[in-house]
């Protein structure tokens, strides 16, 4: 099923928001840097007395451990350890840009951080193709839709859905070799179209259903209870994004 006209007409308002395309991008634009937030304490630090001061340093240093010593140099230092550690779990974390709730539940962010844009045009009828000659398949004719309509990928939720390459390269890298802990395969009915690493949201091409992969559920309840329901369709998994 092809998605609805009021979706499509949604979707590509979004589209050409680049704080609201996607729901990182919206993250993003309400958040408050912690470089920012860093600097802040520093200033506040600096504005008390030279007694407080001397106290509060004293009493971070009685506290013998790494993270007491970054809030130190956070507060009384010039911030670079915070910093460093921040870059260091961005850069395992691909360079993405991190987020945490913060004081009063205001949004920091962290890392890396892209100025924000539009999301990419609509795919063009051959490319479409092309995709769907290297996936040996059909897309869905929901998701062929979207790239058709609304852009080639880049809007959704967390990061959006795939672009047509990124659609390749993930159902590559999740069916070229068994996935599973005991050699099991990726279900070849199920393509992913939305995620990071191990946080998977896959289409279901015989059902039309959106299923997560919850890659934690191995250690628990096993290979089957890792694949749940999480939409009855692709436009009903939209929808409930872009009513938030």
């Amino acid at each position: 099923m092809a998605l609805s006209n009021d979706i499509i007409a949604k979707l590509k308002s979004r589209a050409a928001d680049p704080a609201r395309r996607t729901g990182a991008s919206a993250m993003a634009a309400g958040s408050v840097d912690m470089a920012d937030i860093l600097g802040q304490q520093r200033a506040d630090f600096a504005s008390r007395s030279p007694e407080f001061q001397r106290e509060m340093q004293e009493y971070l240093k009685g506290l013998n451990s790494p993270f007491a010593r970054m809030i130190s140099n956070s507060v009384a230092g010039d911030g670079s350890e915070a910093a460093g550690l921040m870059g260091a779990l961005s850069s395992l974390l691909g360079g993405k840009q991190m987020f945490a709730v913060g004081p009063g539940g205001q949004t920091v962010s962290m890392g890396a951080k892209a100025e924000p844009s539009k999301a990419p045009p609509p795919a063009t009828a051959e490319a479409v193709a092309t995709t769907e000659d290297e996936l040996g398949f059909e897309l869905p004719e929901d998701l062929k839709h979207f790239y058709l309509e609304v852009a080639d990928g880049g809007v959704g939720p967390g990061d959006g859905i795939y672009s047509l390459g990124e659609l390749i390269a993930k159902r590559r890298e999740m069916t070229e070799e068994p996935v599973g802990p005991r050699g099991q395969k990726w279900p070849q009915n199920l393509l992913p179209i939305h995620g990071d690493r191990w946080d998977i949201t896959s289409l279901d091409r015989q059902t039309g259903t959106l299923v997560y992969f919850d890659a934690e559920e191995i250690d628990y309840g096993g290979w089957s209870k890792t694949f749940k329901d999480e939409a009855e369709s692709l436009g009903a998994w939209l929808q409930k994004w872009l009513g938030e």
